[in-house]
């Protein structure tokens, strides 16, 4: 039990920290030499997909990009038509398909057995619909889907080359 423990033992980090750790510096790293732009949300998936064993890593990481992808459809669908229908392009448009599109995330997410993903899709869609520079929408939203696939795959290559504390299942 964590109130049976020393102070001392509650701050020392287990290998699922330290791996989220190497997991971010890499993808900072990587995101800064070859100047991607911002590694947030790359480095976030890697924090959200590192899990104590291979096999949680996999369905973790398969969470995140699954819930990004479909955050970041419904999210271009709704820029799409606001963009390209003139009587679309105000704040009440915006308004209610805000709510319709988060509606709609939580709808295919359950649609597909995946309510798992239902948190991170929907701040996806969030992050998108109301973040997206309005000259690269389509470039933007393609990158938050590469951002998952590269910081998860990242998260995926550290945990199985650094050291696990239980042998996987």
């Amino acid at each position: 039990m964590e109130e049976n423990k020393s102070f001392k033992d509650r701050l020392s980090l287990g290998w699922r920290a330290r791996k989220s750790a190497v997991s971010v510096s890499l993808i900072i790293i990587v995101y800064s030499v070859f100047n991607l732009g911002h590694a947030t949300l790359a480095a976030l998936s890697a924090v959200f997909a590192i899990r104590e064993n291979m096999t949680d890593t996999y369905k973790y990481a398969k969470y995140r990009i699954f819930g990004n992808t479909i955050g970041v459809l419904i999210a271009t669908t709704l820029i799409f038509l606001r963009r390209n229908f003139p009587i679309l392009n105000n704040d009440i448009y915006t308004s209610v398909s805000g709510g319709l599109g988060v509606l709609l995330v939580l709808n295919f997410c359950t649609l597909f057995g995946n309510k798992q993903s239902i948190i991170n899709s929907t701040a996806t869609f969030l992050v998108v619909y109301l973040g997206t520079p309005e000259d690269t929408w389509l470039v933007y939203s393609i990158s938050r889907i590469l951002d998952t696939v590269f910081g998860t795959g990242v998260a995926i290559a550290v945990n199985r080359t650094l050291p696990n504390r239980k042998q996987d299942s």
